[in-house]
Formats: structure tokens, C-alpha cells, sequence
């Protein structure tokens, strides 16, 4: 039986840095997330995450994430319409700057630190999708340095109704100068770090808040 064509095309990934370390990340996210647990309730042995809310700056290694407010609509920022009338949506805003000199993968990386945790604790969900406030841009590079204000945007599951608060975490991560796999630098997720706590409303301030 003939392989898979991604089977067959895995080593034209390889040959690219992008891909290459792209496929790193996924490998290192998956391990750290299955032995830390996602973001479990601590136990008696272990330290509570520290736990803030809106106007908060979170600083990891690699990003500085302030949390701006959270809403739930029938529509993602920038859609005119539903598309579906069942289907609700929440959206968490952020205020982000990217710490790293290289922006390259940066916005993949932040994708995977910011999570939704429904329950308050235990199995993170990452994002449907990402993308700027201003003006609805999906996947752009993070310019170190530089303040972007992202929407981080969830489909809320089927019958559930819209929750009067809620919380996010986000990861740790931490610089790797080079990696044993490929002998490139890399940032890798570094277990849990950080929850906040926002209201949930139907409504949030302008992208410049």
C-alpha cells in the first residue's frame, strides 16, 4: 500500500526552518501539556498559580499579555452576520507585546500559551482563531516590542449558555538556543504559569482600550 502523500512530503517540511520548527513545537507543546496536566487545580504540594484579572500585565519570557476585557456575541469580531443562530462565541481581548528579538513563529507560539479554562482548572482549550482588533487580521508577526491588541476568539460548545465570568491561563515558555532534534533555537512551552479572571460581557471598549 502507498503511504500517505504527508508521510511522503514530510521531508520537503523538513527542509524548511518554519516548518521544521513548527513541527518541533507541536511535538514539545504535546509532551509538557501531557506531563503537567493542562492547568490542574493545585494540590497540597504544590503552589496556586497566581491568579489576577483586567489591566493585569502577565509577563512570560517570551510575551507580556495584559487582558482587557471578554464578551460573548452570535457573531467574531469583524463578521457582520451569524452564520449560524445557534452558535455563540467568547472572545477574550488582549493588550500583547512579543519579548523575542526573532518574531518568527511568535504568533504560533502565543496562540498556544493562551488557553480557555472552562471548569476554572484542569484541560486547556486553545482558540478557534486569532486576530487583530483593529481590524480583524488573522496571523500576523508579532514586532518585538511592539503593543498589538489581539481578540482570542471560542466557540462556545452547543447548549451552553454564556458564563457570567470566566477564566484563561497561559503557558510559560522558555528559550532553548539549541535543540538536540535540529540544533536550532527555539522557544518551548514551559508548563503553567499564569490564571486571570475576567466578567463576561456582551459588550467590550474599542481596540485602542
Amino acid at each position: 500500500m502507498e503511504p500517505p502523500r504527508l508521510f511522503k512530503d514530510l521531508p520537503l517540511f523538513w527542509r524548511h526552518r518554519t516548518w521544521r520548527l513548527a513541527l518541533l513545537s507541536t511535538v514539545v507543546v504535546a509532551a509538557i501539556v501531557a506531563v503537567s496536566g493542562g492547568f490542574r487545580r493545585a494540590g497540597s504540594t504544590d503552589r496556586p498559580l497566581p491568579v489576577s484579572g483586567a489591566d493585569v500585565p502577565i509577563a512570560s519570557d517570551a510575551f507580556v499579555v495584559t487582558p482587557l476585557c471578554a464578551w460573548h456575541s452570535d457573531t467574531r469580531p469583524g463578521q457582520r452576520a451569524p452564520q449560524d443562530d445557534a452558535q455563540r462565541y467568547l472572545i477574550l481581548r488582549t493588550r500583547v507585546v512579543s519579548k523575542a528579538r526573532d518574531w518568527v513563529a511568535m504568533r504560533a507560539y502565543l496562540d498556544k500559551d493562551v488557553v480557555w479554562l472552562p471548569e476554572g482548572h484542569g484541560d486547556p482549550v486553545a482558540a478557534e482563531r486569532s486576530q487583530r482588533a483593529d481590524d480583524a487580521t488573522l496571523g500576523q508577526d508579532l514586532g518585538p516590542g511592539l503593543p498589538v491588541v489581539i481578540d482570542f476568539v471560542w466557540e462556545l460548545p452547543a447548549g451552553m449558555a454564556p458564563p457570567a465570568t470566566s477564566t484563561w491561563g497561559l503557558f510559560k515558555r522558555r528559550f532553548i538556543e539549541r535543540t538536540r532534534a535540529s540544533g536550532e533555537s527555539m522557544w518551548v512551552q514551559d508548563g503553567p504559569g499564569w490564571k486571570f479572571v475576567l466578567p463576561v460581557a456582551q459588550a467590550c471598549p474599542g481596540p485602542a482600550a
